[in-house]
C-alpha cells in the first residue's frame, strides 16, 4: 500500500512529497498576472424554471396607503430525487398461420430490470463520487428508492462489461492524440506509465496505469513484471499474449521450462513487430527495469531521480555544502554514488533534447496512482475479476473525460 510521510511520525522525518512541484509553474502565476479566467456563475437566463410558486404578503400587516407594484422574481435552484418507474405496454401479434407471437421491443437502454437514469446514477456516485456500494444503498433508501446491495453490485459488474470495447479505443486513440503543451508543442508520440498496489479477491495486485494529457487507462494485473507491461500497453490479458506468442514463435513460448529470459525477448519481439496497436515512441516512467526496452525513447522522471538527492541528510557542515553546489566528484560518497547514478542514466533524463514535447516528470501517471489510491481506500478490495475490469474500465472513463 501507497503510505505518505506527513513528517508527524518518527521525529525528524522529513517529506519528500513532490506536491510542490505539481503546482502551476507557469509565467504569471501567483504574480496577479494572465491568470486564468474563472467559470462565472449560471446567470439566471441560463436556468429553467420547472416550477412557479406565488409569496403572499399577508394584506392584514401592510399600511393603509400599501399600493400593489407586481411581483420581484428570483429563481431558487434545488434538486429533486425520487423514484420513477415505467410500465411499458408492448403491443403483442400473433400469427395462426406461422404459430408464433411477435412483441414489441423495449427502447434502447431499458432492457432489464433498472431504467438508464437509475444504472448512471449508481455508477456516477460509485467511480465518480467515490461512494462505496453501502452508501449508494442509503444514498438511494433515503430518497425512497429500495434497492438491494445486490442488485447495486450487478448494475456495477455490467456497466464495465458495457464500456470495455470504449476503454481499448481510448488507449488505441491516446496513443495517437494530438494535443498541445503550455509550451505549445504537440503531445503526440509520448505516454507515462506508473503502478499502485491493489486488492482483488484478498491478494494483492498491481494498477497500472497508461496516460498522457489527454487520456488515462487503469488496467489491473496480478503481477508488474516486464511481461504485464507489456500487456497494459497493448490491452490485451496474459492468456491472449500466451497464444499470440505460441503462434508466432511455436509452441515452446508458452512452455513452463523455457527461461523466462527467452520469454521475454519472445515478447519484445512481437511488441515491437505487430501493427494491431500504434504505439508510442517515447515512455515516461521511474527507473523500473521493466520499462526498458519498451519505446523508442525510454524517458526517466527528473522529479524521482531529485528525490533521491532530498534524502541525503549529511551531518558534517562541508558535506552538507557539498550538496547545495556539488560537482561530479566530492568525497561525501553517498553523494558521490548518487551522481554517478543520475550520470548513469543521463540519456534518459535527457529524451527531452531531442524531444522537446515530451515532459520531465511523470506526473500525470503519478496523479492517476492517486486516483486508484483514493478508490482503493473506498472499496478495499475487488471479489471477483468482473470487478476489477469493471473498476478499470469506469475509472478510466471518468478519468479520461474529466
Amino acid at each position: 500500500m501507497m503510505m505518505r510521510n506527513t513528517g508527524s511520525g518518527k521525529s525528524g522525518a522529513k517529506d519528500h512529497s513532490s506536491e510542490e512541484r505539481r503546482k502551476d509553474k507557469t509565467p504569471g502565476a501567483g504574480d496577479g498576472q494572465d491568470k486564468p479566467k474563472r467559470r462565472g456563475r449560471m446567470s439566471k437566463a441560463d436556468l429553467t424554471v420547472h416550477e412557479t410558486r406565488r409569496c403572499a404578503l399577508d394584506k392584514s400587516t401592510l399600511p393603509a396607503d400599501a399600493q400593489y407594484k407586481g411581483v420581484d422574481r428570483i429563481v431558487v435552484r434545488d434538486i429533486k430525487i425520487q423514484e420513477w418507474n415505467v410500465e411499458f405496454e408492448r403491443e403483442v401479434y400473433y400469427s395462426p398461420s406461422e404459430g408464433k407471437r411477435y412483441m414489441a421491443p423495449l427502447p434502447e437502454g431499458w432492457q432489464g430490470e433498472f431504467g438508464p437514469m437509475l444504472r448512471t446514477t449508481v455508477v456516477a456516485l460509485k467511480y465518480d463520487a467515490l461512494t462505496s456500494e453501502t452508501g449508494i444503498v442509503r444514498f438511494l433508501e433515503g430518497n425512497g428508492i429500495k434497492l438491494s446491495g445486490g442488485s447495486v453490485s450487478n448494475i456495477l459488474l455490467n456497466s464495465g462489461d458495457f464500456f470495455a470495447e470504449e476503454v481499448d479505443a481510448i488507449l488505441r486513440q491516446g496513443y495517437t492524440s494530438q494535443g498541445y503543451t503550455s509550451q505549445g508543442y504537440t503531445s503526440q508520440g509520448y505516454v507515462q506509465s506508473d503502478d499502485t498496489s491493489a486488492r482483488v479477491m484478498g491478494k494483492y495486485w498491481h494498477t497500472h496505469i497508461i496516460c498522457n494529457e489527454n487520456f488515462t487507462v487503469y488496467c489491473t494485473r496480478e503481477g508488474k513484471d516486464r511481461m504485464t507491461v507489456i500487456d497494459v500497453l497493448l490491452g490485451r490479458e496474459a492468456s491472449e499474449r500466451s497464444a499470440l506468442l505460441a503462434e508466432q514463435f511455436g509452441e515452446k513460448a508458452s512452455s513452463a521450462e523455457a527461461a523466462q529470459r527467452i520469454r521475454e525477448a519472445m515478447a519484445l519481439t512481437y511488441f515491437h513487430e505487430q501493427d494491431a496497436i500504434a504505439l508510442p515512441e517515447a515512455l515516461i516512467t521511474d527507473a523500473a527495469p521493466r520499462y526498458e526496452h519498451l519505446a523508442l525513447y525510454h524517458a526517466l522522471c527528473w522529479i524521482h531521480d531529485g528525490r533521491h538527492y532530498e534524502k541525503l541528510a549529511p551531518l558534517p557542515e562541508n558535506f552538507r555544502e557539498q550538496l547545495e553546489d556539488f560537482g561530479t566528484r566530492t568525497g561525501y560518497r553517498e553523494l558521490d554514488e548518487r551522481i554517478a547514478k543520475t550520470l548513469a542514466r543521463k540519456e534518459q533524463l535527457l529524451v527531452v533534447l531531442k524531444n522537446p514535447q515530451v515532459p520531465l516528470h511523470n506526473n500525470d501517471s503519478e496523479l492517476a496512482a492517486r486516483g486508484a489510491a483514493r478508490r482503493r481506500d473506498v472499496s478495499l478490495h475487488s471479489c471477483s475479476l468482473r470487478g476489477v475490469a469493471a473498476m478499470d474500465n469506469q475509472s478510466s472513463i471518468v478519468a479520461t473525460a474529466t
